[in-house]
């Protein structure tokens, strides 16, 4: 026994080894995906409550593994208490093919559409949320996909956006593309140059202590060079950003320690980006919120 722990304390200090704990139960109808790998959990919301909205849940996990307990199934009951059904992805893991874990997050949101009716389900209604390298798989299918594979709304929590290397997190990128990936590959994978006038709005979410994904990944220079502390970049050439005028800068809990994550401080913001009019461009933060956030009005533009 003494031999064993001494094995368990040294492989728990190899840098980038890491030691799975026990597999999350599953919540939900589990639908396996074309891919063969990959899976959705559908829950509904209660039929008295169903306000007819769905959200696919994008994990994180550097594209190299899955948090879909903290950051998929503990989100679950509380979206369906707010009348939302709650599709939690398991995606492939790209293992040097990034079209993998994109063909599972678009065949999500198109199954979420075809079964609509089913589910009671607005096919205008279906958005994605996103965490860490999961926000990076969210942006990328709201800002890229088409048809019925497009999300609705988007909301990221301490998302990677970006491959640019001056910016981005390099585990996330490197198990995506790759570290020798090509300059066309770092372009198509920046969801920051991909976003259009077309492009669904996002609710952005960082935390100012995060170590992992700094908050200035999502607020890097705008395109004439200038940064403004507290406010989103211009993800676009000069024209329409991913979404939030001004990223949400919580304090901890820092990226890292999103155990529980569905718990405060996130769950407001995830309420003020349900609640808001499909159509609408401004969303107000609760008051607490609003307070906590750095430089941020207590009106966002979504």
């Amino acid at each position: 026994m003494k031999y064993i722990m001494s094995l368990l304390l040294a492989l728990a200090v190899v840098p980038g080894l890491r030691l799975e704990a026990k597999a999350p139960a599953p919540v939900g109808k589990e639908i396996v995906l074309s891919s063969g790998t990959g899976r959705i959990y559908v829950s509904l919301p209660e039929a008295g409550r169903a306000d007819g909205r769905a959200v696919v849940l994008c994990p994180g996990g550097r594209y190299g593994y899955l948090e879909l307990q903290s950051e998929g199934f503990d989100w679950v009951g509380y979206l369906n208490s707010m009348g939302c059904a709650a599709i939690v992805l398991r995606y492939t893991m790209p293992a040097g093919d990034p079209s993998k874990p994109v063909r599972d997050a678009e065949e999500a949101v198109a199954l979420v559409r075809r079964h609509a009716s089913e589910w009671g389900i607005r096919p205008d209604a279906v958005g994605i949320f996103g965490f860490s390298a999961g926000g990076h798989l969210a942006s990328y299918v709201a800002t890229n996909s088409r048809g019925e594979a497009r999300p609705d709304f988007q909301c990221l929590f301490y998302p990677v956006v970006t491959m640019d290397s001056s910016y981005t997190h390099m585990p996330s990128r490197n198990n995506l593309i790759g570290p020798r990936a090509t300059a066309a590959d770092v372009r198509r994978y920046s969801n920051e140059l991909n976003v259009d006038s077309t492009s669904p709005r996002a609710f952005i979410v960082a935390n100012e202590d995060d170590v992992k994904v700094p908050a200035r990944h999502q607020l890097f220079p705008r395109p004439d060079g200038q940064r403004r502390a507290g406010r989103a970049p211009r993800l676009s050439h000069g024209g329409p950003r991913l979404g939030l005028r001004r990223a949400v800068c919580l304090p901890p809990p820092a990226h890292g320690r999103a155990r529980g994550m569905a718990r405060q401080p996130l769950r407001p913001a995830a309420a003020a980006c349900l609640r808001a009019p499909l159509r609408q461009r401004h969303v107000a933060l609760p008051a607490p919120l609003a307070r906590r956030a750095m430089g941020v009005a207590p009106a966002c533009r979504l």
